[in-house]
């Protein structure tokens, strides 16, 4: 399983579209087979920086994925905006674990 998390700030008048360029590839990304999760949050303290958290069933899932016409459409749309900061950690998960939180 992998796991990609990903911070990437624009500048404010860019946002609207940067969003709207986000939520049509997890929409799209979500209907593979491979993607076992894709969530979009933005953030509380900074309305600027958008948050992604995605895991595919492994790493080749994901090279496959990079190659599909709606991660490839968000690349080439989103080339003009104007980036702030961005940040991409990927992280080789062994097995899920399922935590128990304790009751109240």
């Amino acid at each position: 399983m992998l796991v990609i998390l990903i911070s990437s700030a624009c500048h404010p008048d860019d946002v609207p579209r940067m969003r709207e360029l986000v939520l049509q590839v997890a929409r799209e990304s979500r209907k593979e087979p491979a993607c076992m999760a894709y969530s979009v949050a933005v953030d509380a303290e900074n309305p600027n920086l958008h948050r992604v958290a995605e895991c595919w069933a492994g790493v080749e899932e994901h090279r496959a994925h990079m190659t599909t016409p709606h991660v490839r459409a968000f690349f080439a749309q989103s080339a003009g905006l104007r980036g702030l900061s961005r940040s991409i950690g990927a992280f080789e998960v062994a097995r899920r674990l399922d935590i128990v939180l304790p009751e109240k």
